[in-house]
């Protein structure tokens, strides 16, 4: 979601050199699963939440179906267990 600590994730991506892909908040699991496969995607941040959706069991739920993916963060106050949470590290 368009929020600082989001604009902060992306910034530091790109200034590690890695290739930020964002995807749209209206995509299913399905979809992510099929996109981030396509592009051969290393790691993942995501929410925990959006309004009433549940992104961040939603992107652990996408890690355990691609193998290939190896980090998967999670950005806000209630991160489910499996992702790595990146607040500490944005303070």
């Amino acid at each position: 979601p368009n929020t600082v600590d989001t604009v902060i994730a992306i910034l530091a991506a790109l200034r590690a050199d890695l290739i930020v892909s964002p995807l749209p908040l209206h995509w299913r699991q399905k979809n992510v699963l099929d996109a981030l496969n396509s592009i051969g995607a290393k790691g993942l941040i995501a929410a925990d939440r959006i309004e009433t959706r549940d992104v961040g069991t939603a992107a652990r739920d996408v890690a355990a179906e691609l193998f290939s993916l190896r980090f998967v963060f999670g950005l806000g106050k209630d991160i489910p267990d499996g992702l790595i949470e990146l607040g500490p590290m944005l303070a």
